[in-house]
Order: structure tokens, then C-alpha cells, then sequence
């Protein structure tokens, strides 16, 4: 079953809908106060001097007040913090976080941006200044003069380019100073079992991704993702899956042309996306200008190996997509349709049309997809010639300190001749008991797996609670198949730096039971503010439904990540693990470098 996704293609845009337009208006904030004059900068610095931040321990008086602050987010070695112009922080004056000293640079009347220069803060981090009563307050505007007391007071202005005689001069070469992107990424992994006669395990991986248009008058680009990955164990080169641990993986490796002022849009080569809804394709897209918000493409080619990754002419696939996305619309409506075919093995394969939808309505988001399918009429899984083989929402709403989410999902298993031809018959079907012959003894069950998920959370300010659950059933045998929950606590601004968590999990499964606790404490590591680390333990009791007696595991671990600049992170994680079936030490590595080119 193709599974949706989201619209790769689109910008991305739904992690926080409102900071691109808020990022826009304090950097607008910030440049005005850079260009602008300096009497009146002069005269924003006298009304609100250094010590003004720096009096924060000093009870309140007549004419100031202390305010608590909170960081909303950190980009580009700017920080955005609550409140702001509204609540009395103005431009100039200083702020305290965690001990140090911070100016603030921008002002909006609801946010505030401070410069970190080498420092480094993160959302959530809390701090105080003081500010005037009186800025708090504010005075009224005098009235508005009404524009028709300046009727006929100014001709009309005539254009500077009229007065101009420009010469003509070479422009230079075509598509001097380009636009380029790139992204390096490493990662390395180790499991080591530490009984006798074990052996460790260890990946190691090291990839790029590079976006590049060499000419900026021609609409062209350049996309690469390609990553070179080793396994190390005894007995891997020999084990039956060998064969999916190619050494070199090429995820995308493509040309683009064109944007809305050209007639047509071509991406040719290994595209990451054949269409919001498919994955990899070794062929060529072809894009429409956009219409009223609404484009129409069109996609073909071959699939590559699933399992190495080479090139597979045997399985062939084509399809259209047509896409309406209208990003000025107050709910910012997207709606997607794909209609895809394949061919393998010389026979038509896959037959299906699915659709993904979204939309964003102030604290509402709302998503919605579904899949329908055709099958031959003597398929092999006994389908029915069109079935509904996906369907799923997911919402979520905010509401003041709190966020509530939902999402249902219905899907049944993906079935294929090309995937039959990869996996055992058992995987796509339920068959007849003690049959001889699993690919031709499906019993006809639909197979359909239904999820319902739940999850909360409610902010507190320095206390952050969340909560959730998930039920899954199968429709083959009416069963609950397994209810999972968990509770979590986080306590933050600890001595103004650290933080404490404390979290309970719960399973249940058909074969398994869990049930854990999981307790926490981290913050910047003393004397180097740009390594943050986590401590952890989180005992578990598990009840195995074969087993006569509780088994109980412990894994205790440590979370480290170094953000050694805002284009360098490091993260590194170490757990040891012990328990009645278990006796194992893990360690993961991953770094992420963005040279500036």
C-alpha cells in the first residue's frame, strides 16, 4: 500500500505557520532600526538604559516594574522572545537570561528579538527585565487628520527614470553568482552485546545533499542526495539480507527547469518524488504554470530496486497529479490527486487513485487522504476489482496554554504483483490454515488494520504536561491488536538552566506487555553553553505471553547534543541495557554540517 505522504514538493510551511510571517516583521523591525536616524536611536537608548535589564533582583516602585520573558525561537543567532513592545520592552534595553545579559534589538508589539552573538539559547529558556510602567500603558494617538485636508496640495511627481540617460555597458557573463546549498551528514552506530560469543554490529554512514542553479537568469537547477553507508559484523556480507545494505545509495540525483514563467516544468533523472503520494522514480515530470492556484503534472519511468537501489526496468510507472494549493487563502487550502498505473513483468500491475488534503485555519489544522485500488478480477488475494484500501484524518487545535490531537486511519495491506514477487505470500495475505500453498490459499479477508490516536498537552509556563493513546484492531479476526499510552512531565528553568522530566509508558500487545517509567534530568553542560545533555534511567517490567514469569529490563543513557555554531550540530547518544534477556551497550552518533557557499 502506497503510503501518503506529505507534498515534498510544496514549501514546507506547517510547523509553525505564523513564524515566516512573524520573522519577517521583526526583521523589518530590525533593519529599520539599522538604517534609521541616529538622534532618534539616540533618544530610544536614554529611555531605557542598560540598568534597566540589570535591576531585576530590586523590588517594583512607582515608575518600573519586573516582567518575566520566555524564548520562542532561536534562528540565524537571533533569538524571539515574549513579550514585547506591548508589555513595556522597548528597543536598546537589555534582558536577562540564565544569568547573562542580552539587548534587544527589535521590537513588535507582541514579540522581541535579542542578538545572542557566540552565545546560545533554546525554546522554552525564561528570563526577566525591567520595564517602565508608563510604556506599559502607553498614551492615546492624537486624531487622525482626515485625508481631505491635504486634497490638492501635491502635483504629481515625476519619475527620476524620465530625467535619466543611461549607456549602455556589457553586463558581464550570463548567470555570474548563482545559488548554492549543501548539506553533509554523518552518522555512525554501534550495538554491542556484552555476553560470550557475541559479536558487535557497527553502521557507519556518510552522505551529502546539494542544491545548485549556476545561472540565475535561466531557471534551472541541480539536485543531488547520495550517501555512502558500511556495515561491519560477522557473518552480514553472508545473511540473507545482504543484498539491501548497498554500500553506495543514491536517493536523488536530478535536473529541474522551469518556474511560473515558463510554459511547462521538466525534472529528469532519479526524482526523491514522483508525485506527493509515490516515492522514488527513475524518469521524467512534467509541471503546467500554475492556474488559478491549480497545476497539473505528469510523471513516468521505472522504479528502482527496493533493496539496493539500482535500476528496475522490469516494474514501469506512470500516472498523473493535479495540485491546488492557494497559500493567500485565510484556511490555506491544499488539495492533491494522483492517479498512478504500473507495469511488471509485462503485465499491468498497480491501478490507483489516491488524494491527500490539508488545511490550516488559525489554531486549526486539519488533514484528510484516501486510496482506492483495482485488482484484476482473478488476483491472487481475492480482492474485489475496486476496494477503499486507505483512508485517514488528523486534526489538532489550539487553545490558549493547550493542544489536543486526533487522528483515525484505516488501511489494508499493499498488494501487488512486483511486491509479490519480493515478499513471502503470507505478507499480503491471511491464509487458509495448514495450506500447502500460502500464494494460492489467501482465505479472501479483507486484512484491514484500523488506528485511533489521541494526544494532549497544556503549557504551563515552566511545567509542560502531555499525555496520549493509540488503539489498533484488525478486521480479520475483530481483535483488539494492541492499546499503547503514555504520560510525561516536564519541569523546566531549573536554577534557570537545567530541566527534569518524568514519564510513564504502557503497552499491550498479543505476545507482549510493557510497562516502563522513564525519569530525566538535563541542560547546558556547566562552562560550555553549547552542549546541552540529557541523563536518563527507564526500568521496565515485561510480560511475555509464552512466559511464566515477568522479566524486568533497565536501560539507563545519556542524550548530548553540541551546537557548535548555527551551521554545525552534533548529537550523540550512549544507552546500556540489562535485564533478564538482555545484557547490550548501544551508542549513535549523527552530525549535520551547512557550509556557507
Amino acid at each position: 500500500m502506497t503510503t501518503p505522504v506529505a507534498n515534498q514538493l510544496a514549501p514546507q510551511r506547517r510547523r509553525w505557520p505564523m513564524r515566516s510571517a512573524l520573522a519577517a516583521a521583526l526583521l523589518g523591525a530590525a533593519l529599520g532600526t539599522s538604517l534609521g536616524g541616529g538622534d532618534a536611536h539616540a533618544q530610544q537608548n536614554q529611555q531605557t538604559p542598560d540598568d534597566i535589564a540589570d535591576d531585576t533582583d530590586k523590588p517594583d516602585d512607582a515608575e518600573t516594574r519586573v516582567i518575566d520573558i520566555r524564548v520562542v525561537e532561536v534562528a540565524g543567532g537571533r533569538a524571539y522572545i515574549q513579550p514585547g513592545e506591548g508589555a513595556g520592552v522597548r528597543l536598546g534595553q537589555n534582558v536577562r537570561i540564565g544569568g547573562r545579559r542580552y539587548r534587544v534589538v527589535a521590537v513588535e508589539s507582541d514579540y522581541a528579538v535579542i542578538d545572542l552573538g557566540d552565545r546560545t539559547l533554546r525554546e522554552g529558556d525564561r528570563g526577566r527585565t525591567r520595564v517602565s510602567i508608563r510604556a506599559m500603558t502607553g498614551s492615546p494617538l492624537p486624531p487622525t487628520v482626515p485625508l481631505s485636508d491635504f486634497e490638492g496640495q501635491w502635483r504629481p511627481a515625476t519619475p527620476p527614470a524620465l530625467a535619466e540617460n543611461p549607456e549602455r555597458v556589457p553586463l558581464g557573463p550570463t548567470g555570474a553568482g548563482g545559488n548554492y546549498r549543501l548539506v553533509v551528514f554523518g552518522g555512525a552506530a554501534a550495538f554491542v552485546p556484552l555476553v560470550d560469543e557475541a559479536e558487535p554490529v557497527v553502521y557507519g554512514t556518510l552522505g551529502g545533499r546539494m542544491h545548485a542553479e549556476p545561472w540565475r537568469e535561466l531557471p534551472l537547477s541541480f539536485d543531488a542526495d547520495v550517501a555512502v553507508s558500511l556495515w561491519l559484523g560477522q557473518g552480514l556480507d553472508s545473511d540473507i539480507g545482504a543484498d539491501s545494505r548497498p554500500l553506495i545509495n543514491v536517493r536523488e540525483l536530478a535536473a529541474y527547469y522551469g518556474d511560473d514563467t515558463t510554459p511547462i516544468g521538466v525534472g529528469l533523472g532519479r526524482l526523491r518524488y514522483a508525485a506527493s503520494t509515490l516515492g522514488l522514480l527513475d524518469g521524467v515530470r512534467l509541471s503546467s504554470p500554475s492556474f488559478g492556484n491549480v497545476r497539473v503534472s505528469a510523471f513516468g519511468g521505472v522504479v528502482p530496486n527496493p533493496l539496493d537501489g539500482s535500476l528496475d526496468f522490469d516494474h514501469r510507472r506512470f500516472g498523473v497529479e493535479a495540485t491546488y494549493y492557494a497559500p493567500k487563502a485565510s484556511w490555506q487550502p491544499m488539495l492533491s490527486v494522483v492517479a498512478h498505473g504500473s507495469m511488471f513483468d509485462g503485465q499491468l500491475d498497480e491501478r490507483r487513485v489516491s488524494a491527500t488534503a490539508s488545511s490550516f485555519f488559525g489554531p486549526v489544522a486539519a488533514s484528510a487522504y484516501g486510496e482506492v485500488s483495482m485488482f484484476d478480477e482473478d488476483n491472487p488475494w481475492r480482492n474485489e476489482q475496486i476496494e477503499l484500501t486507505a483512508a485517514g484524518v488528523d486534526a489538532s487545535v489550539r487553545f490558549g496554554k493547550a493542544r489536543l490531537g486526533a487522528r483515525l486511519d484505516t488501511r489494508m495491506p499493499e498488494r501487488s504483483y512486483w511486491l509479490a514477487s519480493l515478499l513471502p505470500g503470507a505478507w499480503l495475505c491471511t491464509p487458509w490454515p495448514d495450506s500447502p500453498d500460502v500464494d494460492e490459499a489467501c482465505n479472501g479477508s479483507r486484512d484491514a488494520r484500523h488506528s485511533a490516536a489521541l494526544d494532549a498537552q497544556y503549557d504551563l509556563g515552566r511545567l509542560l504536561l502531555s499525555a496520549g493513546g493509540t488503539v489498533v484492531s484488525l478486521s480479520s479476526d475483530d481483535t483488539i491488536e494492541a492499546v499503547t499510552g503514555f504520560a510525561d512531565a516536564r519541569l523546566l528553568e531549573i536554577f534557570d538552566r537545567y530541566r527534569t522530566e518524568l514519564g510513564v509508558y504502557a503497552a499491550h500487545t498479543d505476545f507482549l506487555d510493557t510497562a516502563a517509567v522513564r525519569a530525566g534530568f538535563g541542560g547546558p553542560m556547566p562552562l560550555v553553553d553549547a552542549l546541552d545533555f540529557s541523563l536518563y534511567y527507564r526500568p521496565a517490567i515485561l510480560r511475555y505471553s509464552a512466559a511464566i514469569d515477568d522479566k524486568l529490563d533497565h536501560r539507563v543513557g545519556l542524550d548530548t547534543l553540541y551546537t557548535a555554531s548555527p551551521r554545525l550540530d552534533v548529537a550523540f547518544t550512549v544507552e546500556a541495557a540489562a535485564g533478564d534477556d538482555i545484557l547490550a551497550l548501544a551508542a549513535f552518533a549523527t552530525a549535520v554540517w551547512r557550509p556557507q557557499l
